[in-house]
């Protein structure tokens, strides 16, 4: 769609200038103090206009299908016992999809602890971390077509018959013929809320007819999205979604062989890509260095999460030019978790931030959603305070003020100049005006969204003459 020539008037930009931003075909081409004709005029109430917040890391259709899923991690105190109790509540409505479970005081749950609790219904729990499903007998049935070959993923006891439990079978789950891709409409619009104008899916188990599926479900998902994959992949011919980085999966208690990592990053040169690395352990961390070490780094190569990171990594880091892309919410959301689990003295090491922006390596954010908080203020709040949900500090020499937090979201490009997160002329006009009347830390500080020009979010207090935006417009009204 066609942008209107639009008047963003009397709002704040980079050093508190206040101006009227002037938009025509999707990008800015004015700063000024005089009034410009225009075909949309909006107040900003002298608010604050920023470029529109990046999601790095996100995994897209598992935060649709998430919006249908009970989240076993939002429940207050959550237990075994409250766990039984809650499978049996919602397995006598229906079919029960539940995410974010965790018990370290339980063994790991099998088919038979859920077809006790919920007997015939289908039951899919997934744990925490994401890496693992639990299916009862029903589930099973529905997810595994008879005859057909079991992928390894599925566990197998010591009499070879199944246990429910799924390790890393995301992609089996997702490509079975009875299971349908979820809509990205809605998550798009709690998304474009919050400021979001862009997103990049970081699974590994994207694959062609992957990114056909994601592309079909994104019909009415306004952000521009990027996707990376495990192997080669294509942009869209309509350009819906870009192609992102390589990503190269760890596990520390499987880690492969460290030639084979040193061919994956080879490959991905050869598709002209960067790599992106999910390393959550130090362990993790020093092998992808070591591969990085040996291949050689490309601007754009990342370090997914980094969620323990000792501080003799960090000049290593920097000397190789890594980016890494964290999740600052885990702090808040798990944070009371590892206060117990994580040993005291490597407290600082979890999603670090401040040292290392003031060791010059180049930060971002993402919500690793659904396994995180998709409303990226959670994590700009949790960066600012290093707050757990219990309000106990943790790690607090990693805090960082609300223009380092807000730069976690701006847009990535090869060259280390932030400019490109500044508000300027000639950029693209994927833009968040936040509310005059914010008090910081703040979750819901939007009043504005614009993705290309077009307004794809209006709070409903905010003055606007003219077209009002395009059709499916996010507007509070």
């Amino acid at each position: 769609m066609n942008s209107p020539i639009t008047l963003i008037r009397n709002v704040v930009v980079d050093g508190g200038t206040r101006c009227h931003a002037l938009i025509r075909r999707g990008r800015i081409t004015r700063l000024s103090h005089e009034i410009a004709d225009a075909e949309l005029v909006i107040d900003g109430n002298g608010g604050r206009l920023i470029p529109g917040l990046v999601d790095h890391h996100i995994h897209l259709l598992a935060a649709a299908a998430a919006l249908n899923s009970f989240d076993f991690g939002q429940m207050p105190g959550a237990d075994a016992v409250s766990f039984d109790e809650k499978i049996r509540e919602l397995a006598a409505i229906g079919p029960v999809r539940m995410i974010g479970y965790s018990d370290d005081s339980r063994p790991i749950l099998d088919r038979r602890d859920l077809d006790e609790l919920s007997g015939s219904v289908p039951v899919r729990v997934q744990y925490r971390t994401g890496g693992l499903w639990v299916m009862n007998s029903a589930a099973l049935d529905l997810t595994l077509v008879p005859g057909s070959r079991v992928p390894a993923e599925f566990e197998r006891d010591e009499h070879d018959r199944l246990t429910g439990r799924v390790w890393r079978g995301d992609r089996f789950i997702r490509n079975s013929v009875r299971a349908a891709a979820p809509t990205l409409e809605q998550l798009g619009k709690d998304l474009v809320r919050w400021g979001v104008t862009g997103v990049t899916d970081a699974s590994e188990t994207t694959t062609q007819d992957q990114a056909a599926i994601i592309a079909q479900a994104a019909k009415h998902f306004p952000q521009r999205l990027c996707l990376m994959s495990g192997t080669s992949l294509s942009a869209a011919h309509d350009a819906q979604f870009s192609v992102g980085p390589i990503k190269i999966m760890l596990d520390e208690h499987d880690l492969p062989n460290l030639d084979d990592v040193i061919s994956k990053i080879g490959f991905a040169r050869s598709q002209r890509r960067s790599v992106a690395a999910h390393c959550v352990t130090p362990t993790e961390l020093a092998f992808m260095i070591a591969a990085f070490k040996s291949a050689g780094t490309l601007p754009g190569d990342r370090i997914e999460h980094g969620s323990l990171m000792p501080e003799d990594a960090i000049p290593v880091l920097k000397d190789l030019k890594l980016t890494v892309v964290t999740q600052p919410a885990f702090v808040f959301t798990r944070g009371d978790r590892y206060l117990r689990t994580v040993p005291a003295d490597q407290h600082q090491d979890l999603y670090r931030l401040n040292s290392l922006v003031q060791a010059d390596i180049r930060v971002a954010a993402g919500s690793d959603a659904p396994y995180g908080p998709a409303n990226p203020w959670i994590a700009i709040r949790a960066a600012m305070d290093r707050r757990t949900r219990q309000a106990a500090p943790l790690g607090e020499r990693e805090i960082v003020d609300l223009d380092a937090a807000i730069a976690l979201y701006g847009a990535m490009s090869e060259k280390r100049d932030r400019s490109r997160q500044r508000i300027q002329i000639g950029m693209l006009a994927d833009l968040c005006l936040l509310r005059a009347d914010v008090t910081w830390p703040e979750e819901d500080p939007v009043a504005l969204t614009l993705i290309g020009g077009v307004v794809a979010y209006l709070r409903g207090n905010t003055t606007i003459s003219g077209n009002l935006c395009a059709p499916g417009c996010a507007a509070a009204r």
